[in-house]
């Protein structure tokens, strides 16, 4: 195995171009039949990350096949559960996910309703009552039909809800003296480092995670009523843009169900920054930094290794594996390979729970599409991938809805390793990437999919049910275990 950080080698742990040329050197002498290389999820710590290739490398030996394990960053998602948690005891986020869930209710009973029937206005349901469905979590507002919502009723985010509605909004959260005295807590306490100034009825300090970019322009400087006057005013802004896009996805059919949905846009407007957005991004960029041209670049290095092993006569039949975001570093490194290696160089590529988008997957294939020789796809079934929480406090489904709906640019980005996006609404216009992959002749053939609970095909049986626990998963190892073992000679 070698190391990687920020796409170079880190020398720390005693990884350079050196060691890597030795651990080729030793693939050239013994000539296997088989290699795997294996890149897991970038959100996997250091640690589990080796604990994790000690376990597989000998899995794949059993299998007949020498194996090198890229470890390549930190643990993003200790630090994204943690905040996540932090954030659901605020005063503040539980008071705008009330006040955005009256809302947007409000807003789909309207829209629901025969177009002579909605009157004016959005008359909003007591508190009492939209925290029970709060408390429901997944089944919040079981009741409502929105699937019968027009799309035609939001064609964007700005156009979701009419003038009047967005000024009723903006009124209501400006005359709001909960969230008046919430701001104020928060802008006192800021003031003064180390207070913990609590409200009557508060039962956690009166602090935020939100955004510093976004709350130093709702509070700004003035007196104590300037800054609240204004600070609700600005507020009431980004409440009416949240409302606009849980609409808009709705009518869409972009949705995550209501509370997710509700969740993740106020993620993305006011929080996007504190849960890892920029550190998902940062990550990203790291995997594109590792084939530069760069002498400390690892990427860059593993593909110049494998063109000389290659070229020594040695030719294994070589298997790609990538686990959630290490599927985006299987992604690149194949057009790094397809530019550089042997005209008759093919792989075969197992992607498991991959957190590539398939913007990014489709943009590979179109340039490497023949260098690919099996290719097959495992994750959860959908039904799965909503239960597995990753803070059930306040995000009670998977990594992948949480990387779809906050941390990638667009809301409801597609991601290949997620069951969802292969079925309605995600067909025909402005979804060309899925349909590509989807019709890649690798895909079309039967169990080139895998999503558990499934059994009944050897090499396609998956029983994952949680994304980074697929090594405890027996069928899903047996399965990859199995791919390794066929070698070159078998169509997947």
């Amino acid at each position: 195995m070698f190391f990687l950080h920020s796409g170079s080698f880190d020398e720390a742990s005693g990884s350079n171009k050196s060691a890597l040329a030795q651990i080729f050197a030793r693939f050239a002498a013994s000539r296997p039949e088989r290699l795997v290389l294996y890149f897991h999820g970038g959100l996997t710590s250091r640690d589990a990350g080796l604990a994790g290739a000690g376990r597989l490398a000998e899995e794949f030996t059993a299998s007949g096949a020498e194996s090198l394990f890229v470890i390549w960053e930190s643990d993003v998602f200790d630090i994204i559960s943690h905040k996540l948690s932090v954030i659901s005891q605020e005063n503040i986020f539980q008071t705008l996910l009330l006040k955005v869930s009256q809302f947007v209710k409000a807003k789909l009973q309207k829209l629901l309703m025969p177009e002579g029937q909605r009157g004016f206005g959005l008359p909003v349901e007591f508190d009492e009552t939209i925290r029970k469905e709060i408390d429901k979590g997944l089944g919040m507002f079981s009741e409502l039909p929105v699937g019968d919502i027009a799309p035609e009723s939001a064609l964007d985010p700005e156009r979701a809800l009419s003038q009047d509605e967005k000024d009723e909004i903006e009124k209501k959260i400006d005359s709001d003296p909960t969230l008046r005295e919430e701001l104020n807590a928060i802008a006192a306490a800021r003031s003064t480092p180390g207070s913990e100034t609590k409200g009557a009825n508060a039962t956690a300090p009166l602090s935020t995670l939100m955004d510093d970019a976004v709350f130093d322009v709702i509070v700004q400087p003035g007196t104590e009523g300037e800054k609240i006057a204004l600070g609700t005013i600005a507020l009431g802004k980004h409440i009416v843009w949240i409302v606009g896009a849980v609409i808009w996805r709705f009518a869409n059919r972009r949705d995550h169900g209501p509370y997710l949905t509700i969740v993740e846009e106020i993620m993305r407007e006011l929080y996007v920054r504190t849960v890892g957005r920029t550190l998902w991004t940062s990550m990203k960029k790291s995997i594109e930094d590792a084939f530069g041209f760069e002498p400390d670049c690892g990427g860059a290095a593993l593909v110049e290794e494998m063109k000389k092993l290659w070229r020594s006569g040695a030719r294994p039949c070589v298997t790609l594996i990538g686990h959630s975001a290490g599927a985006i570093y299987v992604a690149r490194l194949l057009r790094a390979l397809h530019q550089n290696m042997d005209p008759d160089f093919r792989a075969n590529v197992a992607l498991i729970a991959p957190a590539c988008t398939f913007a990014d997957l489709a943009s590979s294939l179109r340039e490497v599409e023949s260098r690919v020789a099996n290719f097959r796809i495992f994750g959860m079934g959908d039904p799965i991938e909503r239960q597995d929480a990753i803070a059930s406090a306040i995000y009670p489904a998977s990594l992948l809805y949480f990387v779809s709906g906050v941390l990638e640019d667009n809301r409801d980005e597609p991601l290949a390793g997620m069951q969802r996006y292969y079925s309605t609404p995600y067909i025909g216009d402005g979804f060309g990437n899925i349909t590509f992959v989807k019709e890649q002749s690798t895909l079309m053939r039967p169990h080139a999919f895998a999503w558990s609970q499934v059994s009944g095909h050897e090499g396609a049986n998956c029983d994952m049910t949680s994304h980074g626990g697929w090594i405890n998963a027996p069928s899903t190892l047996a399965s990859i275990k199995f791919l390794i073992e066929q070698g070159g000679g078998y169509a997947w």
